[in-house]
């Protein structure tokens, strides 16, 4: 736990000291190189992304204004991801009770 409290405050000390358009460039710059890939990205480099961009989130903590988009930005994937597992568990739920072999 201090350990977190401890990266929380240094992430937030590295976002105060770049500001935000570092912040945004660096954004920027991970995203479009993960999208360039040669090999497309794999799943393993999409949540490597994932938890980079988690940092800088993290980083934009200083910074009221950028601290609330990323937090809109989250809630917009919680809900968008929340979505769509209801919809593979209702589509899943449907095709498990469609008759088997056309009977």
């Amino acid at each position: 736990m201090i350990r977190h409290i401890e990266e929380a405050q240094r992430l937030k000390e590295a976002g105060e000291t770049l500001g935000r358009a570092e912040l945004a460039e660096r954004v920027i710059e991970l995203v479009t190189k993960f999208a360039l890939s040669p090999t497309g990205g794999s799943y393993v480099d999409a949540i490597a992304l994932a938890g980079r961009l988690k940092a800088i989130t993290a980083a934009c903590k200083w910074d009221g204004y950028w601290s609330e988009n990323a937090g809109l930005g989250f809630q917009d994937e919680y809900y968008g991801l929340r979505q769509r597992a209801r919809a593979k568990k209702e589509k899943a739920t449907a095709e498990a009770a469609q008759p088997k072999g056309g009977q």
